[in-house]
């Protein structure tokens, strides 16, 4: 008390100093008070990414309403036809799927990669994007890249996809947009690399 009446007294700076202290700590509580209010990211709005070392750690084999999506897809149909065990099973081990938030909230969306060749090539994943919808299970998109990204704008209610592939040297860049019954290129840009 006798600091507060000493500073009131003396001089016109140490009231200045008691303000600027008061808005210190007014503005940290009015900071903390809007952190608390504020809603937490939650997954519908953050960016979900999938490659090789990421997006994956929960995936399993995928169910049989999945595998049989992929199943009657071309590419994996000609992709599997010269694998030596043609058995369900032995295509299912090609596979691995996890459930994500692709945007909606009625329908079960998966990402699934492909685990090896035929399936997966080289260089770059292969990715499927299913959904399962009125008891109707459909691939909506596949695209190759090195990463798959979902990302927080969404096209009719689901998120836009960005894929990336190329080389380091030619990085590309694939933009997709849900179109309501199934993901559409929307854009296709090659980056140029800076040296």
């Amino acid at each position: 008390m006798r600091f507060l009446r000493g500073c009131w007294g003396s001089s016109m700076s140490c009231a200045t100093s008691w303000i600027l202290a008061l808005c210190i700590v007014l503005g940290t509580q009015i900071a903390c008070c809007a952190q608390e209010l504020s809603p937490k990211a939650s997954s519908s709005t953050r960016v979900h990414s999938f490659d090789d070392d990421h997006g994956f750690e929960s995936a399993t084999t995928p169910s049989d309403a999945v595998l049989d999506a992929l199943l009657a897809r071309a590419e994996v149909q000609e992709g599997l036809e010269d694998v030596e065990d043609q058995g369900r099973e032995s295509f299912r081990s090609y596979f691995k799927a996890v459930t994500t938030d692709a945007g909606s909230s009625v329908d079960k969306v998966w990402v699934v990669t492909g685990t090896r060749i035929p399936m997966a090539a080289g260089d770059s994943d292969w990715f499927w994007i299913v959904r399962t919808s009125n008891k109707e299970t459909r691939v909506i998109l596949f695209t190759i890249g090195h990463t798959l990204t979902l990302e927080k704008r969404r096209t009719n209610g689901y998120r836009d996809v960005l894929a990336m592939t190329g080389t380091p040297a030619q990085p590309e860049e694939l933009r997709f947009r849900y179109d309501g019954a199934m993901y559409r290129l929307f854009r296709d840009r090659l980056k140029e690399v800076r040296r």
